[in-house]
């Protein structure tokens, strides 16, 4: 695992295949970046320390759903909004909004999570964008469930937000995107997104 000390000499672990990257001059003060790239799936994540001012609703998942529902542009949707404490006993909140790249490039899930160190809590943005041949996980998820009669040809229920029925905004999650299919698809950028953000909560 790579370590960065941070603030009050404590560390923060993320996973041991991200590489660190140089930081910019423009980006938050200890700011660090890392990167992981395989076949299918391109990471670029910072990490760095903010103000208690500024963290999200630790307890109140429900709060930040509202405000990104809030926020969504047409070409986004919301996946997944989570909180609760890390191995450690830190309070962690987080959600992952997917971003279509148009023009058949796939999509960009984005996650944005903090975790709560005393007197500072740590920001953690992550960008996993999806490379290489796009939508097989949604073509082949799609095709089981139609199989399964479980959706039908004019795709009803295939789309939906994860919290609300009745938001129907922009680029909605679809049933491919749910965590139970991500053993069948490691190398996919949610999945590699939901892993690292488990890794973060175990180990931190």
């Amino acid at each position: 695992m790579n370590q960065k000390p941070l603030p009050k000499n404590e560390f923060f672990n993320i996973p041991d295949y991200y590489v660190e990257l140089e930081a910019d001059p423009k980006d938050p003060p200890y700011t660090t970046p890392y990167g992981y790239q395989a076949d299918t799936v391109m990471t670029f994540v910072l990490v760095y320390p903010i103000h208690v001012k500024n963290v999200m609703p630790f307890g109140h998942p429900e709060i930040l759903v509202e405000g990104i529902h809030n926020q969504l542009a047409e070409d986004q949707g919301l996946i997944e909004v989570k909180d609760g404490k890390t191995k450690t006993g830190r309070n962690y909140i987080y959600s992952i909004v997917k971003t279509s790249k148009g023009n058949g490039r796939g999509n960009q899930y984005n996650l944005s999570m903090h975790v709560f160190f005393n007197t500072y809590a740590m920001n953690i943005t992550g960008f996993f964008d999806e490379v290489g041949v796009t939508g097989l996980r949604d073509a082949q998820v799609y095709g089981l469930l139609r199989n399964e009669g479980i959706i039908n040809i004019d795709m009803e229920d295939w789309r939906r937000d994860p919290y609300d029925a009745n938001y129907t905004k922009g680029h909605l999650m679809n049933r491919s995107e749910e965590e139970k299919f991500d053993s069948a698809f490691p190398g996919h950028p949610l999945t590699e997104a939901r892993n690292f953000a488990r890794f973060l909560i175990e180990n931190n």
